[in-house]
């Protein structure tokens, strides 16, 4: 539905006149309209002119012959340039005002009772009923003279009155009635909705559905895509998915079988679609609902455990060690190099089901993988790890817990939020990467790994370098910026989290020399005590369970 703004005018109003005059601008003239005492109301008679400045001066709309706008008090400047060879106009400026006005914003509701009456400021709109509207302002131009003054004053006074309350009238009857056909729509949509439930597995089309819904099939689409954020066909795919996915879960049927019942022609095409939709085949979709899987799934071991099922073999790294976190001790590792040279001996000896690996690596690695046993590529997107953590559970049949999981991590990184914001009161924070080679600072640009944790499910205060105030400027795609000697001297950042990052260290320790540093010690966090070591895999990963610790860290240090 669309967006207006209406204001609820629930007591008595008054007017206070102000002039009314009529113009005339030739194309290309400009005429200022605004008068920062008064509302508004200009009415175009001939012609088409661009209304400007409007919204403290953000774009422009177009005023045509038969169209009004009425404007509230503003400090900005209004203005009218014509467009037609002759632009003509009225202009009535007025006080108007009520004891008791609720500005309401967002899609409209149905909630005007009794004398309330919905105001349409800042609305482009078409005069109804035309002749009438344009004798009342005829009238209303005229000038007053001789004795009679005083009369004609009141008399157009009422008239203006009455030309006001002919506009709101008719703009609320507009609105009725694009609610009344919202409802309409609404009650269609619902319709089809129920027949797809029945008939799934039918041929449906577009123009089928449309015409179950009494909807015009070019408006099918759109308003149904509005109210379920998809489109029909898309609705009525993910619809069978669900019932496959039953259907696998729960019975013993053939594939090709479950294909006829939930509407596919043959099992090669649902196969392929339900791999498209889930992630992950048919048949091994069943096995993982029927028995634990033997699963190998390097850097996504997080989601797993958080899920409660266990990996066959855990990665590890030379410089970076396992994810002990975890506290994954009994489970077996494997050289994570492996997969960076496509050596995959410690993978098969592990005789896995499903191998799920995220999408980094060499396209000859995949090859090797799906030989060896089904497998699934995920897109690398660190930001989405809620998206991945409810994918996880689709793919062993554990998506409400999945579900319990999400709505735990969001309460209790709420109450820390709340904590924090006392706890702080706009205090900056920053995260640094630390190696022997570099010193990288995290910006709050893209999300990923602490990132996503301290500043947005937190909402902490980011430090930002002076003359660096735009993230996008930092180092690579802005995620990250790579801080001189000169720029580490200027970081005053009030709380500074730190991981040390083996990778660049030649010998034991080499990533920690820069503590010794004057620059380092030079800090304001650092003379303040308020700089913070953390585990290093921990903090670079994007886990629920990762996530959650890096909460409870957060909250050791600032909060308690």
């Amino acid at each position: 539905m669309k967006e207006i703004s209406v204001v609820t005018v629930k007591e008595s109003y008054r007017f206070e006149w102000g002039e009314a005059r009529n113009n005339r601008i030739l194309e290309h003239e400009t005429a200022i309209c605004q008068d920062t005492r008064f509302d508004l109301l200009i009415i175009v008679r001939n012609g088409a002119a661009k209304l400007q400045g409007r919204d403290g001066g953000k774009g422009e709309e177009v005023l045509q012959a038969g169209q009004f706008v009425w404007l509230q008090a503003s400090a900005a400047e209004i203005s009218l340039c014509a467009i037609s060879p002759v632009c003509e106009y009225d202009v009535f400026s007025f006080l108007f005002r009520s004891g008791q006005v609720e500005v309401v914003t967002g899609p409209w509701r149905e909630e005007t009772k009794g004398t309330e009456a919905a105001v349409p400021y800042g609305q482009v709109l078409e005069m109804r009923p035309f002749a009438k509207a344009f004798e009342m302002a005829e009238e209303l131009l005229q000038p007053s003279c001789g004795d009679g003054a005083s009369l004609q004053f009141n008399y157009r006074y009422l008239r203006f009155q009455e030309l006001l309350l002919m506009i709101i009238s008719w703009h609320v009857q507009q609105l009725r009635q694009a609610a009344d056909a919202a409802d309409v729509a609404a009650a269609g949509i619902g319709r089809s909705i129920q027949y797809m439930n029945v008939h799934y597995s039918d041929a449906l089309t577009v123009e089928q559905l449309a015409d179950i819904a009494w909807i015009e099939p070019w408006k099918y689409p759109r308003l149904f895509k509005e109210a379920t954020g998809k489109s029909p066909l898309q609705y009525l795919n993910d619809m069978r998915m669900d019932k496959a996915k039953l259907l696998l879960s729960d019975g013993e049927d053939k594939l090709s079988d479950i294909a006829q019942q939930i509407g596919f022609a043959n099992e090669y095409y649902f196969s392929r679609r339900f791999k498209q939709t889930i992630g992950i085949a048919p048949g091994q979709y069943r096995r993982n609902h029927r028995e634990q899987p033997r699963i190998i799934a390097p850097y996504l071991e997080d989601f797993l455990v958080a899920l409660g099922v266990m990996p066959v073999a855990q990665y590890w790294h030379a410089k970076w060690g396992k994810q002990d976190y975890l506290q994954l001790s009994q489970t077996p590792v494997f050289d994570e190099m492996e997969l960076a040279t496509a050596s995959l001996h410690a993978i098969a000896d592990n005789q896995p089901d499903l191998i799920l690996l995220l999408d980094h690596y060499d396209e000859a690695l995949y090859k090797q993988c799906r030989r060896l046993s089904h497998t699934c590529v995920l897109p690398e997107s660190s930001n989405e790890w809620r998206m991945v953590l409810r994918r996880f559970g689709d793919f062993f049949g554990r998506g409400e817990l999945a579900e319990r999981i999400l709505i735990e991590y969001e309460a209790k990184a709420a109450a820390a939020r709340v904590a924090l914001r006392y706890k702080l009161r706009g205090e900056t924070v920053a995260f640094l990467r630390v190696s022997a080679d570099y010193v990288l600072m995290y910006t709050d640009c893209g999300g990923g790994f602490a990132v996503s944790v301290l500043y947005e499910d937190l909402g902490l205060q980011p430090y930002r370098l002076p003359g660096m105030e735009e993230p996008s400027s930092g180092f690579g795609d802005g995620t990250m910026i790579a801080l001189s000697v000169e720029q580490l001297k200027r970081l005053s950042a009030d709380h500074l989290f730190v991981v040390f990052d083996k990778w660049h260290s030649g010998q034991p320790g080499e990533e920690r020399k820069l503590l010794s540093s004057q620059a380092w010690q030079g800090l304001a966090a650092v003379r303040k005590r308020q700089v913070y070591e953390m585990d290093f895999l921990t903090w670079m990963n994007n886990g629920v369970i990762s996530n959650g610790k890096k909460i409870e860290d957060i909250m050791r240090v600032l909060a308690i």
